[in-house]
C-alpha cells in the first residue's frame, strides 16, 4: 500500500498519468508483486524505453533498483554471517571454506553494485527525459 501511495505521489508530482502506450493497470504489478524484478519486468522496461513511455520505464527501472539493493543488503549479511564464523572457528579446513565462499561472495557483491549503478543512471536518464518531454509539451501548448 505504501509503495502504491509512493508511486502516485511521484507520478501526479510530475503530471503522469498511469495508463501509457499499449500499457494498461494491469502492467502495474501489486506491492507484493513489486518487490521481485523478474525477466518479463526486465522486457517491460525495454518495451517502455522503445515506446518512449517514460513514467512506466521510470516505474521498472525504480523496482530493478529496489530488487539490486536488497541483494546487496543480503549478500552483506552473509559475508558479515561469515566472517564470524571464522572469528569463532580457528580450523585451517573451515577458514580455507570460509575464505573460499568469502571470495565468490565477494564477486557476487561487486557484479550487485555495478548493476545497481547501472540502474541508477538510467533511472537518473528516465527521470531527465520525462521532465525534458513534460516541458517541451508545455512549451507547445
Amino acid at each position: 500500500m505504501l509503495l502504491a501511495i509512493s508511486l502516485v505521489c511521484f507520478f501526479a508530482a510530475f503530471g503522469f498519468g498511469f495508463v501509457g502506450q499499449s500499457f494498461t493497470q494491469q502492467d502495474f504489478p501489486s506491492a507484493e508483486e513489486s518487490q521481485v524484478f523478474t525477466d518479463n519486468d526486465r522486457l517491460n522496461l525495454e518495451r517502455a524505453i522503445e515506446q518512449e513511455n517514460w513514467e512506466t520505464a521510470i516505474f521498472y527501472c525504480e523496482k530493478s533498483r529496489r530488487r539490486f539493493r536488497a541483494e546487496v543488503n543480503a549478500l552483506e549479511a552473509k559475508i558479515k554471517n561469515l566472517a564470524e564464523l571464522l572469528m569463532q572457528f580457528n580450523n585451517p579446513n573451515i577458514t580455507a571454506r570460509v575464505n573460499t565462499q568469502l571470495k565468490e561472495l565477494d564477486v557476487v557483491l561487486k557484479k550487485t553494485v555495478e548493476l545497481t549503478r547501472k540502474d541508477d543512471k538510467m533511472l537518473q536518464d528516465l527521470k531527465r527525459i520525462a521532465m525534458e518531454k513534460k516541458s517541451l509539451s508545455g512549451e507547445k501548448a
